[in-house]
């Protein structure tokens, strides 16, 4: 541990005040179609399905408060002039 200060605590003996996330446990019914498609996400991501499903919970909730408070969702195919306008049904 050459040019660190040995007074000093590394990132593994200092104090945190994080408490650990309350899990909850939670079973729902997905179609074959939603199952490909989680398993797809988290293949392209690499990360757990359990980490796709809260990511994708998360970013549903904060599009769906921008859209009810009357924001627009736009997206635009990597060298596409035009920019569309997603609606989420």
């Amino acid at each position: 541990m050459t040019g660190t200060d040995p007074e000093r605590p590394t990132t593994d003996e200092r104090p945190t005040n994080r408490q650990p996330p309350v899990l909850h446990r939670l079973t729902v019914n997905i179609t074959q179609t939603t199952m490909d498609s989680l398993n797809r996400a988290a293949d392209v991501t690499g990360e757990t399905r359990t980490d796709t499903l809260q990511k994708a919970i998360q970013f549903y909730a904060y599009i769906s408060t921008l859209l009810a408070s009357g924001s627009a969702l736009y997206i635009q195919d990597p060298g596409a002039r035009q920019a569309y306008r997603l609606q989420i049904t």
